[in-house]
């Protein structure tokens, strides 16, 4: 495979394991995807202080997780992490192991519906903060740059023909899925899709969430913080901003 879809956050840890990986699309971020749920009695970030909070440790969600209660002026060692595998955390929050969890639709709505939560926070709130990338094998964007770029162009008229025909570009997404329109609308609320003009920001320098050296700041701190790797990793490396610049 050649090209693959990645969040920021797998994408460095990949490389961090050796692999050589560059992203040339900034293609949609988390916009309320992700979201942290708690008991009915919890009403804050705050109120989370002491409580047992099941989320799968070293990974985005916990990056994010941290993030969160830095800003509601917690830290993360104020909280009880119980490390839980992504996908069942859900389910472990339903059958009422948790106090809180952190993960992604579907199961925020599950978590909501059947275990009776209540949301504290979705990624709506720091724009950015869980960007998805459109990613390529350094070997080949190097010996194939020509049809990296042709792929950049087509990504580019597809976004501007969601943009002009949405009506049109969702039904072609729900027939391919099974699913229905409403349902296409629902999920592009939540994972924000992002075009040219955001994609020049993205890969502009700035300590920012808008650009995704900003926020592979942040991301390599949490990586070194939790032992995960040993030092600073060199963002060029990984990502490619010159076919973004190419397209007019």
């Amino acid at each position: 495979m050649d090209e693959n879809i990645f969040n920021v956050f797998n994408l460095m840890i990949y490389n961090a394991e050796g692999a050589k990986l560059v992203a040339v699309i900034n293609v949609d971020t988390s916009f309320g995807a992700d979201a942290i749920v708690a008991r009915q009695e919890i009403k804050s970030i705050w109120e989370l202080k002491g409580k047992k909070i099941g989320v799968q440790k070293k990974t985005y969600s916990e990056h994010i997780l941290d993030i969160v209660l830095k800003k509601n002026g917690l830290s993360p060692n104020d909280v009880i992490k119980i490390d839980f595998l992504e996908e069942k955390v859900a389910d472990a929050f339903i059958n009422g192991t948790f106090d809180a969890i952190i993960t992604w639709e579907p199961f925020v709505t599950e978590a909501i519906e059947k275990g009776n939560g209540r949301k504290l926070f979705d990624t709506s709130e720091i724009p950015g903060i869980c960007p998805a990338l459109s990613v390529f094998h350094s070997k080949f964007v190097q010996e194939r740059p020509g049809d990296v770029l042709a792929f950049v162009n087509v990504w580019h008229k597809t976004t501007l023909y969601i943009k002009e025909h949405p009506e049109d570009a969702f039904k072609i997404i729900a027939d391919i899925y099974s699913v229905s329109i409403d349902e296409v609308k629902s999920f592009t609320t939540v994972d924000k899709i992002l075009d040219l003009q955001a994609n020049k920001i993205a890969f502009t320098y700035a300590s920012g969430f808008d650009s995704l050296y900003g926020i592979s700041l942040t991301v390599n701190k949490f990586m070194i913080d939790k032992g995960m790797i040993e030092k600073k990793m060199d963002s060029s490396e990984f990502f490619n901003g010159y076919f973004i610049r190419r397209i007019k």
